[in-house]
């Protein structure tokens, strides 16, 4: 059972039960068989992600040790390595997909001003409920929010190495998905 579902989604076998563990979002597995019915193959030959990356401090200090290193930003282009379009997070998943098995690390300096719970009266948000309440102004934030959980997921499916950036007000790590894959990191 195991074995033909991940074939259909062009995924490793543990990969997918990590996913299923956690609870992964079900849009996150439509992704993976959409990238499979357009025959698109990704090779695993990236060491180094980092998303939300600024200048690429990281990428250019792992580049100096040879690793195959990516750096992914807004600033370079903001349709295509914009985790809030479309185009852009197919892109980042494809990245975060292409690390190398036990042997990838990602990095992930997600803007942690939306998440901090420092605005609770007015977003809702704390470490009982992370998305806070749900209205238009807050929907932008929650978006960024679950698809960099969902990167940070297909990094962990993969067994790669995880760093996540962010204050010790971030309401972030009390996202369910990811405290449950926290504990087995």
């Amino acid at each position: 059972m195991w074995s033909t579902r991940a074939t259909l989604l062009g995924i490793h076998v543990d990969q997918l039960r990590r996913l299923v563990f956690v609870k992964a979002p079900p849009v996150l597995f439509h992704i993976y068989r959409r990238l499979k019915h357009d025959k698109l193959d990704i090779p695993a030959d990236l060491e180094f992600v980092e998303t939300f990356c600024g200048a690429q401090a990281l990428c250019h200090g792992f580049r100096a040790f040879q690793w195959r290193a990516i750096g992914l930003d807004l600033q370079q282009h903001e349709i295509f390595q914009n985790v809030m379009s479309p185009e852009g997070f197919a892109n980042q998943l494809g990245h975060t997909q292409r690390m190398v098995a036990f042997v990838g690390f990602q990095h992930h300096g997600v803007v942690c001003s939306p998440f901090v719970w420092l605005c609770r009266a007015t977003t809702g948000r704390d470490s009982e409920m992370p998305t806070g309440f749900v209205t238009a102004r807050n929907t932008h934030h929650d978006i960024m929010a679950n698809r960099s959980a969902m990167l940070m997921l297909v990094g962990w499916s993969k067994f790669a190495g995880e760093m996540f950036e962010q204050p010790g007000s971030s309401v972030m790590p009390n996202m369910r998905c990811l405290q449950k894959a926290v504990r087995f990191m």
